[in-house]
């Protein structure tokens, strides 16, 4: 009756253990990807600002000036970044001045700028946004997250980390075996 109760007991510890691993990987994962995110809204923000730099902030007419350009760059950089849906430059009153989606993901349609709040639960459908202010306040960069690839890896690394746990697991409820029938045997 022992034996039982002390089976239980590990293969709870063992799940409770599991468990919690398995949740912390999740909240990794997700920071790591928005973190990333958010630094490359940072070196787009600086592009601009290089671009449009002003007394007053950013001067959107350069911006529009040299579109082409920034369009070409900001979209060689995110097509290497599997997990960026779209770049969205908007000025201080909401007015897109610059779209970029990621040539991976189906287009988004043009049109004015739209309120891209941040969902509540992460994943959740849709993106996940970043949102980085311009220099002056007078916009911002808006970089939406594809949740799958995120995902995608988020599966990848479950799966690897369900198989070392089980082997560990094994190892462990084998070593206690061994010792149980060595301690009986003496």
């Amino acid at each position: 009756r022992a034996y039982l109760v002390f089976g239980v007991l590990l293969l709870l510890l063992l799940a409770i253990a599991g468990q919690l691993t398995f949740r912390e990987l999740n909240l990794q994962v997700l920071t790591e990807g928005l973190d990333l995110g958010r630094r490359e809204a940072r070196t787009i923000a600086d592009t601009l600002r290089f671009v449009g730099d002003s007394e007053q902030g950013i001067d959107f007419s350069q911006i529009q000036l040299h579109q082409q350009k920034l369009f070409r760059n900001i979209q060689t950089r995110i097509e290497t970044r599997v997990f960026i849906h779209h770049v969205e430059v908007v000025d201080r009153f909401g007015m897109r001045q610059l779209f970029v989606p990621n040539p991976r993901f189906e287009p988004e349609p043009v049109g004015p700028a739209y309120d891209l709040s941040v969902p509540s639960e992460w994943p959740g459908a849709g993106q996940q946004i970043v949102s980085v202010p311009l220099a002056g306040q007078n916009g911002s960069v808006r970089l939406a997250i594809a949740p799958e690839p995120i995902l995608d890896q988020l599966t990848e690394l479950q799966s690897r980390l369900k198989t070392r746990v089980a082997l560990a697991g094994t190892a462990a409820v084998a070593l206690l075996v061994l010792g149980f029938f060595y301690v009986l045997y003496l």
